[in-house]
């Protein structure tokens, strides 16, 4: 049941059912649709607070340029392990930005730019 702490920024969000995505660093955490997602925030701190619950639905693979303000959709190709990149069009980043619980893809990018740097592969998590 893999835990996901929000900034407190996000929390109020997620409690309403609003925010139904996050988007994070690709590391070694795994998610897959049908995973128990437990939302936090706060989390490894006094005022830790458990936000919910929910099920994952889908799991895609992002390329963030946070300086270029560009968003690339790596889907699978085939059983391989391949992926080809298709670059979102800024309608796409927009709507993106949107559902992550950002007013606009510019205050998205900024928001990543200054935790991740200028580049990052992402995993986008919905439930």
């Amino acid at each position: 049941m893999p835990a996901i702490n929000f900034k407190p920024v996000f929390a109020d969000r997620v409690l309403s059912g609003q925010k139904c995505q996050t988007i994070r660093k690709l590391g070694k955490r795994k998610f897959a649709p049908g995973d128990r997602l437990v939302f936090y925030t706060g989390q490894r701190t006094a005022a830790c607070r458990k936000l919910g619950e929910a099920v994952c639905v889908n799991v895609e693979y992002l390329t963030i340029y946070a300086n270029a303000e560009l968003v690339v959709h790596n889907v699978p190709v085939g059983d391989g392990g391949t992926f080809v990149g298709l670059e979102m069009s800024d309608l796409q980043a927009d709507a993106l930005a949107r559902v992550d619980g950002f007013s606009t893809r510019a205050e998205m990018f900024a928001f990543f730019r200054g935790i991740y740097g200028d580049m990052f592969d992402a995993i986008l998590v919905q439930w």
